[in-house]
């Protein structure tokens, strides 16, 4: 996401620095992705003050969102596994079927008409 601004501000002689996110990165108590994407936008001339060494803009993924999503893919795994298997409840199959025919939102309507 940076990155592609990135590219925009350049058109418009602005460039990003990463001088702010590694001051919040290791921080618990700032969610991950103010962390990924805190980053300081100036103009290609102006002049830093700063005693830490002003890098360009690096493309990298927050930890925690590493995280999140490898037991997000990991969970799907085993449900996959599982449906490979045959290990699921018939009316998951039922549902399964009726979701890839007709669509979630239609699926999520006739519940809510059979439960009425």
């Amino acid at each position: 996401m940076v990155n592609l601004l990135g590219k925009k501000f350049v058109k418009h002689n602005y460039v990003i620095h990463d001088v702010i996110r590694p001051i919040f990165w290791d921080n618990s108590e700032i969610f991950w992705w103010y962390k990924q994407n805190m980053v300081l936008v100036a103009p290609e001339s102006f002049e830093f003050n700063f005693t830490e060494k002003v890098v360009p803009m690096r493309n990298i993924v927050h930890y925690e969102l590493f995280e999140n999503k490898t037991r997000s893919l990991n969970e799907t795994l085993r449900i996959l596994n599982e449906i490979h298997r045959g290990k699921k409840s018939n009316s998951f199959y039922i549902k399964l079927l009726l979701y890839s025919l007709f669509g979630f939102d239609f699926v999520q309507k006739i519940k809510l008409l059979l439960i009425k």
